[in-house]
């Protein structure tokens, strides 16, 4: 009888803790960066015009908050390469963009964003 006990008692407690690790509060979310990479995008516009300069620094210095804020720190390094991507291209923004840089700083950007979320799936 205290065999079956302690058995019964061991499946509880090993389906309680299954449960409770596998929930959704414990999975990862990269909704912060998923933004931040959408907002780098939309400052790059690769199929079209790219917005104007003051509207490309507002949505890259929003991009900058949200990767900054983003608790999640399994990263391994693609949010320091966007942070420097992103301020590369704003650096260059201010200062007109003389070589052209901006846009290949804003695709790297995009793709560490990319590469951030696609490396830390589960």
């Amino acid at each position: 009888m205290k065999k079956s006990f302690a058995l019964t008692f061991l499946w509880i407690a090993v389906l309680g803790a299954l449960l409770t690790f596998s929930s959704p509060a414990f999975a990862v979310s990269h909704v912060m960066m998923l933004q931040a990479q959408d907002l780098v995008h939309q400052a790059w516009n690769p199929g079209g015009k790219p917005p104007s300069n003051a509207k490309r620094l507002k949505l890259l210095n929003q991009a900058l908050q949200l990767i900054a804020d983003d608790p999640y720190v399994g990263y391994n390094g693609h949010r320091k390469k966007a942070i420097r991507y992103i301020h590369s291209a704003i650096d260059e923004i201010n200062l007109g963009d003389p070589d052209h840089k901006v846009n290949d700083y804003l695709q790297d950007a995009v793709d560490q964003c990319r590469s951030a979320i696609v490396d830390n799936q589960d």
